[in-house]
Parts: structure tokens; sequence; C-alpha cells
């Protein structure tokens, strides 16, 4: 709101990508400001937060039943759903575990879909889908506790000379919004 008041006149648009596509968007220079997993090389980036990413799965899934320290290997025997990668090559797989049946969405909504049908499983971020878990849609899967994930998410201006002022408070205003307390 505060960023609005600001600049009023400034028109955001907001691109969705996942691995490489986010990459991309950087090395191409489509978006101004990037937020995501990897910095690429040439690029400084200021590390935003941290996401937990949890495996999850309806609660009549078999890794779900009374279970404990479900193992990878066990993941692996189970059909697992991915976001898929925007990048136009597509070279990323991050979060895949080489399940032997994999389906690919491009999508968040058509993952949780998906996922509430119990025909596969997940590693989601948490925030995500607190309230599945509140509700009871979804439910965790009790992994091994070294199977445990978090991402570091950073913040990068494509071109930090280029930057206008619009980009760079919007820059600072999503830091101060969405970074942790140090």
């Amino acid at each position: 709101e505060e960023f609005s008041q600001e600049f009023p006149h400034t028109r955001i648009r907001v691109l969705e990508t996942s691995l490489s596509g986010t990459t991309e968007a950087l090395l191409e220079k489509t978006a101004d400001l990037v937020i995501g997993t990897k910095t690429p090389p040439g690029f400084q980036s200021r590390p935003l937060l941290q996401v937990k990413m949890i495996a999850v799965a309806a609660p009549g899934h078999p890794l779900v039943k009374n279970r404990e320290d479900v193992s990878e290997l066990e993941l692996r025997s189970m059909r697992q759903v991915v976001l898929g990668d925007t990048g136009t090559f597509r070279e990323q797989d991050s979060g895949w575990l080489q399940a032997d049946q994999r389906w690919t969405v491009s999508h968040f909504s058509t993952s949780i879909k998906l996922l509430r049908s119990g025909l596969v499983f997940a590693f989601l971020p948490q925030n995500w889908i607190e309230q599945e878990l509140a509700e009871g849609s979804l439910q965790r899967i009790p992994l091994a506790p070294s199977m445990d994930r978090l991402l570091q998410v950073h913040m990068m201006l494509a071109d930090n000379q280029a930057a206008g002022p619009a980009t760079k408070a919007l820059y600072e205003t999503i830091f101060e919004k969405l970074s942790a307390p140090a």
C-alpha cells in the first residue's frame, strides 16, 4: 500500500516462473526484480527468507497412514507431483526425487487438486498450504529427520544501475515486508 501511494502510476507485471525460468528472466532482462532460490553468476542477491518444504499427501494416502520415518526409497516408489520448469531449456528438476511415476504440472493449484485426490504426494512450501493442513485435506508425511528441506529465497535486481526509483522502492518494500528478522 505504501508503494502504491508513493508510485501511483506505476504498473507492475508479475511473471510467475519456476526453476530455470527465473534465471532466464534475469539473464534476458524480461524482469527488473526477481525472487528465487538460485543466484546466477554475475548477479548480486539479497537473502529474503527461508522456506520450509514439507512432504504432504491426502489423508488416505499410503505415505501418511499410521506411519513414521518414511524413507527416500519409499517416496521414490510413489507417484510424485512437481511444478514444472518454466525455462526454455527446462534444465532443472529441484525437489524431484526421481520417483518412478512423476506428474509435472504448470500451476500450484493443479498440484493441490491432485494431492487432494489421493493420487500423489508432493514437497510444497509449508506456508503455502497452512489452510489445507489446518482443515485436514492434506497431511504431512512423517519423514526421517535427515530429509527436512529448507530453501533460502533471494531477491535480485536484473540491472542495479538501470533500475529506476520505482523498481528500487519496490525492491526495498518487498525486503522490508518479507525478510525474516536477523
